[in-house]
């Protein structure tokens, strides 16, 4: 016969246990957190690095390009809307009452 798969099991520790021994005294660092957190530094890193890069080349590709616009349509639509009526807003409204 074959032997029923088993659930994997949980930590038989206490969250709040753990959480004491990594920060002894409330906000301070253990040696045991750093001794943890060491094999994930490069990884973290360069994974830090790469949003960094990804975040500065879309706002660098986005300056680069509005840059090079120079909006010399934008005055003929301004100059056409000068010449046409003006739109009335809601003080117009209010001072004609």
């Amino acid at each position: 016969m074959s032997q029923p798969s088993q659930a994997p099991t949980r930590s038989v520790v206490p969250p709040r246990s753990t959480h004491a021994s990594y920060h002894p005294g409330g906000y301070g660092v253990s040696e045991g957190l750093k001794r943890a957190r060491r094999p994930f530094a490069v990884r973290n890193a360069v994974t830090g690095s790469a949003i960094m890069a990804f975040a500065v080349g879309v706002y660098w590709y986005s300056i680069s390009k509005v840059k090079q616009d120079d909006f010399s349509d934008l005055a003929d639509v301004r100059a056409a809307a000068s010449t046409s009526h003006p739109q009335k807003t809601t003080q117009d409204q209010s001072k004609r009452i």
